[in-house]
């Protein structure tokens, strides 16, 4: 699980920044603004259900079923 939230948490770190640079050099086209902004927040959105996603699952396996992953 650590190994897979690493790998994930480089990946949404990498589209944020392709994000931003599409954000950052636009140059007046509204088209590549929209790309910029989707890509970020498509970002931030992952990697938010990717921790809320880990949380739930160790709430169930430590404290529930009594199981150490």
């Amino acid at each position: 699980v650590k190994i897979i939230m690493g790998v994930a948490g480089f990946i949404s770190l990498a589209m944020m920044l392709v994000g931003s640079i599409f954000y950052m050099t636009r140059g007046g086209n509204p088209e590549q603004l929209k790309r910029g902004k989707e890509l970020f927040t498509g970002a931030i959105v992952g990697l938010l259900f990717l921790i809320f996603s880990v949380v739930i699952l160790q709430i169930i396996t430590k404290d529930i079923i009594k199981i150490d992953i």
